[in-house]
Formats: structure tokens, sequence, C-alpha cells
């Protein structure tokens, strides 16, 4: 994941092999962050 991301331009290009990893990636990033927000009470 972290390889994908340092490789990655910064561009949304859905042709690019690797989209779906990156996409995937960005998403689990989020989805981990709000989930630990919320489990130390910081969810305002």
């Amino acid at each position: 994941m972290i390889a994908d991301l340092s490789d990655w331009d910064g561009e949304d290009r859905p042709e690019r092999r690797d989209s779906a990893r990156i996409v995937s990636a960005v998403t689990r990033g989020l989805s981990t962050a709000r989930f630990i927000r919320f489990a130390e009470g910081r969810n305002a």
C-alpha cells in the first residue's frame, strides 16, 4: 500500500493498472481515521 501511494503521481486515471489499489488504500485510510476519532470520543 505504501509503495502504491508513493509511486502515485496524484492524478485520477482509471486506466492505470494500480488505480483500484490506490482508491482502496485511500478509502481504508480515511475509514480507519474516522473510526479512531469515533473511538476516542472526538466525533463532533
